[in-house]
């Protein structure tokens, strides 16, 4: 159990960073991960030994993340607003569209297995991906001051 544990540990600041990005927010993200742990404390049978345990990981934090998060790029900031300038290209981008995104770029999860931890079919996941990369180059063009980093490529699996 000690080397499940382990493992456990030493994925924790990736998927610290993946909730922080996601959420838009430290603590939120930091909340979202610590209720995770809870969960899996009182259900160990989530992840065990010889499974893919980052997957298993970042599916019970997507799992905690569809309970109590909210999109808040769902459509009700005023968008139509020709003067609305993004706190954050990531956040401007749907949920769904901004964890596939991270999941594929920064967490370095093919495309496949990203798709099957957020619950749908690839080529569906494929669309949302290219949407994303398409919304954030369209953001960069468009303020000219996006860091380049938020304009991310996905690594050759």
């Amino acid at each position: 159990m000690t080397s499940l544990i382990e493992e456990i540990a030493t994925l924790l600041p990736s998927l610290r960073r993946y909730a922080r990005a996601v959420t838009g927010d430290r603590r939120t993200g930091a909340r979202y991960v610590r209720i995770a742990l809870e969960i899996l404390a009182e259900e160990p049978w989530r992840i065990r030994s010889g499974q893919d345990v980052k997957f298993h990981l970042y599916k019970l934090f997507d799992d905690v993340l569809s309970v109590f998060a909210s999109d808040p790029s769902d459509g009700s900031a005023d968008q139509a607003d020709p003067y609305h300038r993004p706190k954050h290209g990531l956040m401007d981008l749907p949920l769904l569209s901004r964890k596939l995104l991270l999941l594929v770029t920064v967490e370095r999860f093919p495309l496949s297995r990203a798709a099957q931890l957020l619950e749908m079919p690839a080529r569906e996941a494929e669309v949302h991906l290219a949407g994303a990369r398409a919304q954030l180059n369209g953001l960069a063009a468009a303020f000219g001051d996006l860091p380049t980093e938020l304009i991310l490529q996905e690594q050759a699996a």
